[in-house]
């Protein structure tokens, strides 16, 4: 099936948040803004046929030459089907064509598969957060552009 990624908003970006349990919280579309306020930022929404199948946001966070991809997902009913790659390539070309040099992501432990995928597009681990659980360590990882 083929992706479609477009631009987006906080608004389009929390609608299908909500469709994704994985992360447990509900945060409305000020929550999204509030975070990338006053950052280069982008929301990108991808969609299969016309039913929303994930979203990205990213902002340039730390000021380094990196861009941070600070929330991504999926529609678990659409997993498997590209969306993450259709949304992480259009990411890189955003930042790319803006002169960034690498991306920068955190993921969790228990998020096997993000780690898989993440791993298999050369995305390399820079630090672990330890945290208890410890499925809930964060990994944070780069990417060359």
């Amino acid at each position: 099936m083929i992706t479609t990624v477009i631009e987006s908003n906080a608004s389009v970006i929390t609608t299908i948040h909500a469709l994704i349990p994985d992360f447990g919280d509900q945060p409305d579309a000020a929550h999204f803004e509030s975070r990338c306020a006053g950052h280069n930022h982008i929301y990108l929404a991808a969609y299969i046929k016309e039913q929303a199948a994930g979203y990205l946001a990213a902002y340039d966070r730390y000021g380094d030459g990196s861009y941070y991809c600070w929330m991504a997902g999926t529609v678990p009913a659409l997993r498997g089907q590209g969306v993450l790659t259709a949304l992480m390539t259009a990411l890189e070309d955003h930042a790319r064509a803006r002169g960034y040099k690498s991306i920068r992501i955190k993921t969790r432990q228990k998020w096997e598969a993000m780690r898989h995928w993440l791993a298999a597009h050369e995305y390399i681990i820079t630090k672990v957060e330890n945290h208890t659980p410890m499925a809930d360590n964060r990994i944070h990882l780069i990417k060359a552009l």
